[in-house]
């Protein structure tokens, strides 16, 4: 009788390693997949906000590029240059929870954006006036931007 306990008792115990062996395998397993499913929509986030991550980026950590700087650079090193001021606004735009951080977000984004415009023709929108006067009829870049 003795040796049939301690067979029951060997077995139930085996029985009960055997589950906490196929739990801790399923833990592990749900884990694994519960940080694949965060990184999969971590990058469905960037794709939807437009900041499908190149492949290679040069990041300068200077405040604020200046347009000219950064079209060179890009232009000689073949890759997007990203100064510190664009890499936070981006950060920011990817965590942007609500309507209101939204639109600021889009505001600063604008406002950044607003001083690299290009336009082609800015070297004939000011002409310089002869006999003293120092400007002529043209807008600078900025008066048309405000108005």
């Amino acid at each position: 009788e003795r040796q049939r306990l301690a067979e029951e008792l060997r077995l139930e115990e085996e029985v009960r390693a055997k589950l906490e062996a196929e739990e801790a395998e399923a833990a592990a397993r749900a884990a694994v997949d519960a940080a694949a499913e965060e990184e999969e929509e971590r990058e469905a986030a960037l794709r939807g906000g437009g900041l499908e991550p190149p492949s290679c980026v040069a990041f300068l950590n200077l405040e604020c590029l200046s347009t000219a700087m950064e079209r060179r650079l890009a232009e000689g090193w073949g890759v997007p240059v990203v100064d510190r001021f664009s890499v936070i606004l981006r950060i920011f735009q990817a965590r942007a929870t609500t309507q209101t951080a939204g639109r600021q977000l889009e505001l600063a984004r604008l406002r950044y954006e607003r001083a690299r415009l290009v336009d082609p023709d800015a070297s004939h929108s000011q002409q310089r006036g002869a006999t003293g006067k120092l400007s002529g009829p043209g807008e600078t870049q900025r008066e048309r931007l405000t108005n």
